[in-house]
């Protein structure tokens, strides 16, 4: 399968011209461009890729223009790091996304210089892997980001709960919204809201979080409404 080259590379978003015959058989019958799924070595592996080709009519041989070579590339890329444990290119984007960071330059700066703007950049770009130490970081960026994020989320509620009153029915949401057991710091906060908001003549005889957490049961299990 090979790749035509042209004098000069193609401005982005310039569609390239097919050839108007066949570089194989000389046929004017035209191309067509199906998906096909072929097994390609990259770096140390052999991977299953799915991607478009151009294909001749009336011979059958195929080849890549520019725009499917490139999305060759991002796709061999890609299943490479999902097969590696690593990002990809769409995972990251999503992920910094979900946190609203729309600027890269956001996430560098949360890395506290683990992470290079150059390096992000590329990453995204999804045509170059990066290494199992790049990707830690990352990784490690992006937890402590949403662990932060959840977390002002939570103690929104709790002070919601403390204005309005509605302990219980507050507490509810929140449980059903966060995963408890990355949040222990935030547990006897909700609680006690709970808690004085159900029984608040009898606070001397209710057990406490740090009660449950002691005894045998999984106190992740729990619910303290």
């Amino acid at each position: 399968m090979k790749v035509p080259k042209t004098r000069k590379k193609l401005k982005r978003g310039i569609a390239q011209v097919l050839p108007a015959q066949c570089l194989y058989c000389d046929s004017d019958q035209g191309f067509e461009t199906p998906i096909v799924t072929r097994k390609l070595p990259f770096r140390d592996c052999t991977l299953e890729v799915s991607f478009e080709v151009t294909q001749c009519k009336a011979c059958g041989e195929t080849f890549l223009s520019e725009p499917q070579a490139e999305a060759q590339l991002k796709q061999t890329v890609a299943a490479y790091q999902k097969e590696a444990g690593l990002f990809t290119a769409a995972e990251l984007i999503a992920r910094r996304h979900a946190l609203g960071l729309r600027s890269q330059q956001k996430l560098v700066d949360a890395s506290s210089g683990a992470i290079a703007i150059a390096t992000l950049k590329r990453i995204e770009a999804g045509q170059w892997v990066q290494d199992k130490t790049t990707d830690i970081a990352i990784r490690a960026t992006l937890e402590t980001l949403e662990q932060q994020q959840a977390d002002a989320e939570l103690q929104r509620i709790c002070n919601q709960a403390m204005q309005g009153g509605a302990g219980t029915a507050v507490t509810e949401i929140a449980r059903s919204c966060f995963d408890w057991s990355k949040m222990s710091d935030m547990r006897t906060m909700v609680w006690t809201i709970c808690v004085s908001d159900a029984q608040p003549n009898e606070p001397k005889n209710v057990r406490t979080w740090e009660d449950y957490a002691s005894a045998d049961e999984d106190s992740n299990n729990l619910v303290p409404c």
